[in-house]
């Protein structure tokens, strides 16, 4: 009976820690019909999902590339002091639009581990992007236009990022790149990831309560 107790407790342990590792801030905006405009400031919003603290938002520019195999550096960065706050005014007036098509439809935002979906920004003055090679061995940096510079944090591309991932080579701006399994298991699935982080989270407690429960009866 002892034994069964400490399993319980062990179960629910780890129900606790499934819990915690997807309830992270899911975007609710920008989604993929929002139109963005630089020259503007925008307002991003999330729901913190119970998370709190400073995170680095990011803003990124695809470049034509395929997001499983992207590489590039943020095109606009700045700090949100508190993820609680559910939002963050999003500036795009200083940002230099000859390095951007006048419309596309593959920027995406970045807070912490959260993913937007891609979304369009018009306004850009650049010539329209086409996509470049996205494939080959972990060689070296990437190559591309430059975004913006200024100053980025974490798992990023370009001068200022860092990453601790071997570059992969690909069509991107910057030099540093973000990793491949990353992107591919996080931005192109984040509708669906973020979408479903509270019923995974629900659904984890309950498949541990109800064997802990079971072990208990029966032991």
């Amino acid at each position: 009976m002892k034994s069964a107790y400490i399993i319980t407790l062990l179960l629910i342990q780890v129900a606790y820690i499934f819990g915690q590792a997807t309830n992270i801030p899911y975007i609710t905006e920008p989604v993929q019909t929002s139109k963005w405009a630089f020259g503007k400031s925008q307002t991003c919003m999330w729901k913190p999902n119970g998370q709190s603290g400073p995170k680095t938002l990011e803003l990124f520019f695809l470049n034509g590339a395929a997001p499983n195999t992207f590489q590039g550096a943020p095109i606009y960065t700045t700090s949100v002091p508190d993820i609680a706050a559910g939002k963050a005014v999003v500036d795009l007036s200083g940002i230099d639009t000859s390095k951007y098509p006048p419309s596309s439809s593959t920027y995406y935002i970045r807070i912490g581990e959260s993913y937007s979906s891609q979304f369009t920004i018009t306004g850009g003055t650049g010539s329209a992007v086409s996509a470049g090679p996205t494939t080959g061995a972990a060689t070296g940096p990437a190559t591309g236009a430059t975004g913006a510079t200024g100053p980025n944090t974490g798992s990023s591309f370009g001068t200022g990022g860092s990453s601790n991932v071997v570059p992969v080579s690909g069509t991107g701006v910057g030099s540093t790149p973000i990793s491949k399994v990353t992107v591919t298991k996080t931005l192109t699935s984040t509708i669906k990831a973020n979408s479903t982080s509270d019923a995974k989270a629900t659904l984890t407690y309950s498949v541990f309560a109800i064997i802990a429960t079971i072990m208990v009866v029966f032991m």
